[in-house]
């Protein structure tokens, strides 16, 4: 800083010193017991012998936080050399099992129940499934969704739902309909943030 007293003034310099450009040695990652490592990896957005980065480090660990599959992650850095870094993240296996239940009611139909019960890292691959039955007095539904978050190791989303719903109420109608469902819808990245949704 420098003070300028007569005009009431500071005058503020900037001093950069560049530095050696660092690279990325190995990407290493510890405590994934039941996740892939290739879960883990594709969340990150460097690769070993890059330019160290570190907003894509940190946007990197954000993705891996997001995969809401771990319960704790941690980032350790150690220098092997004046120009390279080795990255090591450590994660907690979270649980990824899930089930709810839901009581509803509905003046047409009465009285229903729902179960559902979500597995978000089928076999430690990062596919998501769930399957959600409805039984109700006039009504009951079946539901089974699968989520393949990168079908062919490409950044494309799967998602395909096939169930059915039964329903029959004499109050209301005066017939019975069953309707069966196979649903898929394909979701690609445009970018990081900007993904397109196609579905049939």
């Amino acid at each position: 800083y420098e003070y300028d007293e007569m005009q009431n003034k500071v005058n503020i310099k900037f001093i950069i010193t560049e530095t050696k450009r660092m690279y990325i040695g190995k990407i290493n990652f510890f405590g994934n017991l039941k996740t892939n490592d290739e879960v883990i990896r594709r969340e990150f957005i460097l690769s070993e012998g890059d330019i160290y980065d570190t907003s894509k480090i940190r946007r990197s660990m954000q993705r891996i936080r997001n995969l809401d599959i771990f319960g704790d992650v941690q980032l350790k850095e150690e220098q092997i050399s004046e120009d390279k870094v080795n990255i090591n993240i450590f994660v907690e296996e979270g649980r990824t099992i899930s089930a709810d239940v839901a009581l509803g009611y509905d003046f047409g139909s009465d009285f229903s129940i729902t179960l559902k019960l979500n597995e978000s890292n089928l076999f430690g691959t990062g596919i998501g499934t769930s399957i959600a039955v409805e039984k109700g007095r006039y009504n009951e539904s079946i539901d089974f969704s699968i989520v393949e978050p990168y079908l062919y190791g490409r950044d494309i989303a799967l998602i395909s739902s096939t169930g059915y719903y039964n329903v029959y109420n004499p109050n209301l109608n005066t017939y019975k309909s069953r309707s069966y469902y196979q649903s898929f819808r394909g979701i690609d990245s445009i970018s990081e943030y900007l993904k397109l949704s196609v579905g049939y």
